[in-house]
């Protein structure tokens, strides 16, 4: 058996589950398409075919065939030439393909009805966020540059992922995705807080610090990918509200920095503060912190709601807040109240114990296998999430109103799910 991995990094997920296929004697490649900005140096990148492809995708882009559209047409067909012959190789070479980000191994997932009429096994891994979620409801869509997406592009974005969707649940075995992006399924599928994602981490002793910190100078780290989906904005805000309270501290923000910078000034701090609009309990930024045994803030708008999903092992130690009560958990932080560094060890404990790449590997190794526990599916009708990711409810609210009246409630792509639906249009109006 030998398993494809990829075609897209997110966070150092696909790297570490590929090392954890290798640490179980499993036969694996992971390639990427495009290398990851951060430099999580995992996957293959560098096959001739994939160096043609971006050489002729990045000619395409240039300024000087801007104005020459035909010839700029004529590339970018010749540009997929090299990418169908690495797909070709792929398709024969392996038998089983974990796809991630709802990608395969060609553009709009062309290839995806050839392998289970081949014997090939498919599991798609949809549970990072945007490649699924509602769009009208994701604020890591808003570019802090370019600002939002406009009415029209949301719609053209849910139905997008609508597709994906469609072709994932047709023709993959599996689906992992999250409890909070799954609104557009219609099939039971795997949770992905039950499966956890892979992390390389080594047990470390910390001695917890004194429960009164208020003499000590904390220092807070925040290394948002997004601004404007991690809610910086709210948690500069929070920073100032204490520090003209008078509490000591020192708060550090790095953005747009490679992985090893990242995980240089997590060492170096105390606290992670790493979102305030999340989904999830513990994003990639926290499971770093984790693995150094740094405590991280999340803050979210219903994550006790998603504790009803998940079972009590798979839940990590973090610090929880939601982005009305920041300020606070930030002064009982420093005055000792919330002991942090006791979270940190309890974090590191669980990556060491439930996340370690060979452990989520072998669970998806049972999905291979057709062996999967019948605790790890969930049923997406049994879920009613409204508030998405990455940003204030209201901005949530406007995008559905907007979509409504401009294009009819069919728009939101939920007439699979009219409860859902009706709760998507009732939030709106409240």
């Amino acid at each position: 058996m030998k398993i494809f991995i990829g075609p897209r990094e997110i966070a150092g997920f696909y790297k570490n589950l590929s090392s954890g296929f290798s640490k179980l004697g499993l036969t694996n490649e992971f390639f990427e398409i495009h290398p990851h900005k951060f430099s999580y140096d995992g996957g293959k990148s560098n096959t001739i075919n994939l160096k043609i492809y971006r050489y002729l995708l990045g000619v395409t882009q240039s300024k000087t065939f801007e104005k020459h559209t035909i010839i700029k047409g004529i590339l970018l067909k010749l540009a997929f030439v090299p990418l169908i012959i690495w797909a070709a190789k792929c398709f024969f070479s392996f038998d089983v393909f974990i796809f991630s980000y709802g990608d395969s191994l060609l553009p709009k997932n062309y290839d995806l009805r050839w392998y289970k009429r081949c014997g090939k096994k498919v599991i798609a891994i949809l549970g990072h966020g945007s490649e699924i979620r509602p769009p009208y409801a994701d604020g890591s869509l808003y570019d802090t540059n370019l600002g939002g997406f406009s009415t029209t592009q949301i719609y053209n974005r849910t139905q997008d992922n609508r597709q994906t969707v469609t072709n994932f649940e047709k023709y993959a075995d599996y689906i992992i995705a999250a409890p909070f992006n799954s609104q557009f399924l219609s099939k039971p599928f795997i949770n992905w807080a039950e499966i956890g994602i892979p992390f390389e981490v080594e047990k470390i002793n910390i001695q917890s610090m004194p429960k009164d910190n208020s003499n000590q100078k904390l220092r807070f780290l925040h290394a948002p990918s997004n601004t404007y989906v991690k809610g910086t904005k709210v948690i500069r805000n929070s920073i100032d509200e204490i520090r003209k309270a008078g509490y000591q501290l020192e708060y550090v923000e790095i953005k747009g920095q490679p992985f090893a910078t990242v995980l240089k000034e997590i060492e170096k701090s105390d606290v992670i503060i790493d979102q305030v609009y999340s989904d999830v309990f513990l994003a990639g930024l926290a499971t770093e912190a984790a693995s150094k045994g740094k405590p991280s803030i999340t803050g979210g708008q219903r994550l006790d709601y998603l504790r009803r999903f998940v079972s009590n092992d798979m839940i990590p130690p973090f610090i929880e807040t939601t982005p009305e009560s920041l300020t606070e958990t930030l002064k009982a932080i420093i005055e000792g109240k919330i002991d942090h560094a006791k979270v940190g060890i309890q974090a590191n404990k669980y990556l060491a114990k439930e996340v370690r790449p060979e452990k989520v590997a072998k669970k998806i190794y049972d999905l291979i296998l057709d062996k999967p526990d019948k605790n790890w599916f969930l049923d997406p009708y049994s879920i009613t999430y409204v508030h998405g990711v990455g940003q204030r409810p209201e901005v949530t609210k406007e995008n559905i109103r907007n979509l409504v009246d401009k294009f009819g409630d069919d728009a939101l792509g939920l007439n699979h799910n009219l409860k859902l639906k009706n709760a998507f249009l009732e939030f709106a109006r409240s």
